[in-house]
């Protein structure tokens, strides 16, 4: 029984030091704190990268389809795929021999068509003669009136028969026209400078125009300067704008990006299934002529973009609401801290008090408040957000010297390597 009863004093007398030591701690704020957990992002330079994307096709700016307009067989092809041509240059032929048959033919028919005009001519006169003569004699009663109205009858039938040999002259010298035009479309030409992009016949193909004109060629002036219609789903269609940058990046060459302008927007949709989206004209310019007719092009509408800025993810603009720091201090050293960063006033141990100070002074200079730790203290550090992706933003933070001004001395220049607060915690008053 003397054993139970010291064992039982011995352990009454351990939990009143105990207490007393955990009294003592506290009463001279020697309380033992847990290391307070909390979400940080490091500010590192990064590229901030805001665009609309599309994909498109890349063809020539300026490329002319060059046709048959008269069917037959080709007999002769004078240029070739990527062959520099001149305006005027004979592309290729197709047997003129029928064309040049019709032409005979119809040359042959006008000049007939012209010696009846001529006939016609000739009666017309000798018939207005005679009529001039009758004419006479009747009015002073020499001739009778069958025989006036018989050369009257006469002359008007050669005048008829001579307005028909006038109209069958002109339709004659129009066929031989044709025939010439005709004869002159076997002969195929480049209507530009330019070079051959494509080239769809052969020697000895025989055309057929009479339904679609053929095509047999394609020039091209020059790839200095392509176009890409890009294909920009509904969703995105209301951020691109004309004036927009706008970057091109093809597959052989990958490490590569083209400028390109926006020439325009059409209205048109494209449907597919449940697929909508709007055609945009892209052009863009390349004086190596890398950027070939067919290349699927990756199109990038850009807002804005930046390399090598101090950036940090968008959760560090959501978390603008300040931390509920656990303030760990007497209101004779909040209300000295909150003469510091004037605002709402001190009013007791409130945190959001202090913070609503100077956040208020952050936000009349357009400036955003964030934290960061240093050496295991948290400091107050004012920014400007920049450039803005789906991910990161730019930070811009202020000089020293603004600081001051700002009323903020106590308040840090955030600089990359810093350790930026982005979710709820308990510490501490930083000041």
């Amino acid at each position: 029984m003397k054993q139970i009863g010291f064992w039982i004093g011995v352990v009454i007398l351990l939990a009143l030091l105990l207490g007393g030591g955990a009294w003592i701690a506290k009463s001279y704020g020697l309380a033992f704190q847990p290391k307070p957990q909390y979400q940080v992002a490091i500010l590192a330079l990064g590229e901030i990268r805001d665009v609309v994307p599309a994909a498109g096709t890349v063809h020539a700016a300026a490329a002319v389809e060059v046709g048959a307009e008269v069917s037959g067989r080709v007999v002769e092809v004078g240029a070739n795929f990527n062959e520099q041509v001149k305006a005027g240059q004979v592309l290729a032929r197709i047997d003129p021999a029928p064309f040049e048959t019709a032409l005979e033919r119809a040359r042959a028919a006008a000049a007939q068509a012209q010696s009846a005009l001529q006939q016609n001519e000739s009666e017309v006169a000798n018939f207005q003669a005679v009529f001039d003569r009758v004419n006479g004699l009747f009015e002073r009663g020499f001739a009778t009136r069958v025989l006036f109205e018989t050369s009257l009858r006469d002359r008007d039938v050669a005048r008829a028969r001579l307005e028909q040999a006038v109209a069958g002259l002109d339709q004659a010298q129009k066929a031989v026209t044709e025939a010439e035009l005709a004869v002159a479309r076997t002969v195929i030409r480049s209507p530009i400078d330019g070079f051959v992009l494509d080239r769809k016949v052969e020697i000895g193909q025989v055309l057929n125009a009479n339904q679609a004109t053929p095509i047999l060629f394609t020039i091209a002036s020059t790839l200095n300067e392509v176009e890409v219609e890009a294909l920009v789903s509904e969703a995105d269609i209301s951020r691109v704008k004309l004036g927009l940058p706008v970057r091109l990046q093809v597959d052989a060459y990958s490490n590569e990006q083209f400028a390109g302008e926006i020439v325009e927007i059409r209205r048109a949709p494209q449907v597919e299934g449940r697929s909508v989206s709007y055609p945009v004209l892209v052009r863009a310019k390349d004086a190596q002529e890398r950027l070939l007719p067919g290349m699927t092009a990756q199109v990038e509408f850009v807002h804005s973009a930046a390399q090598f800025v101090p950036r940090l993810p968008l959760e560090a603009i959501s978390a603008l609401s300040p931390p509920r720091f656990e303030v760990a201090m007497s209101d004779e050293e909040l209300a000295e801290t909150a003469r510091d960063y004037p605002g709402d006033g001190p009013g007791g141990a409130d945190w959001a008090a202090i913070y609503g100070g100077h956040a208020g002074l952050c936000f009349k200079h357009r400036f955003y408040p964030l934290y960061v730790e240093r050496d295991g203290k948290i400091y107050l550090a004012p920014v400007r957000i920049g450039a803005q992706d789906a991910e990161h933003f730019e930070v811009i933070p202020p000089d020293a010297a603004f600081l001051t001004t700002m009323q903020l001395p106590k308040a840090v220049v955030m600089k990359p390597g810093d350790r930026v607060l982005i979710g709820a915690q308990k510490r501490k008053a930083p000041f």
